[in-house]
């Protein structure tokens, strides 16, 4: 019988510890609730003073090559992201050329890689101005682009296409 009252007793003791424990802890954790609360409203009236509303363009292109093409001739956009409101662009060209009694391809790069941008959510044309040209893109018909400003690249035509997209072989 000793043995029982002495492990009811140590049982005892351990819960009155664990309990002291316990309500220690939840005192701090009252405290530092309330402290990490006035924290975190702190916070949440900061960061929402500061946010700031992202815009997407609607009209953004799919990443891809967009092509006008000829016999023999292609000129090629190639667009990649950016971020919502602009997109990466190279301008080149390939040709056909008799050399030697066969024919290869000569390629030419109209702009090298530079950036494009809406100016706002709805915009169905991204522009890229620099010295030399003011070069639009008209996005609004989705897997083509209308290029202009940039003459030398339209002379098979200023819509390009995406042939993944239009499913164009």
């Amino acid at each position: 019988m000793k043995k029982q009252k002495l492990n009811f007793s140590v049982f005892c003791l351990s819960a009155i510890t664990a309990l002291g424990i316990f309500t220690a802890c939840s005192a701090n954790s009252s405290s530092d609730a309330q402290s990490s609360s006035s924290i975190s409203n702190s916070v949440s009236e900061t960061s929402t003073l500061s946010e700031t509303e992202t815009i997407t363009a609607k009209y953004m292109p799919a990443p891809g090559d967009y092509r006008n093409a000829s016999d023999g001739e292609s000129t090629t956009i190639t667009i990649s992201p950016y971020d919502d409101t602009h997109f990466k662009f190279k301008i080149s060209s390939a040709f056909l050329q008799p050399s030697e009694g066969e024919y290869s391809y000569t390629h030419e790069t109209f702009c090298g890689e530079q950036i494009a941008s809406f100016e706002n959510p709805n915009d169905t044309v991204a522009v890229y101005k620099n010295e030399l040209y003011d070069i639009s893109f008209d996005c609004s018909d989705y897997g083509r682009i209308h290029l202009s400003g940039l003459d030398e690249a339209t002379t098979l035509g200023s819509s390009f296409g995406n042939s993944e997209i239009l499913h164009i072989n």
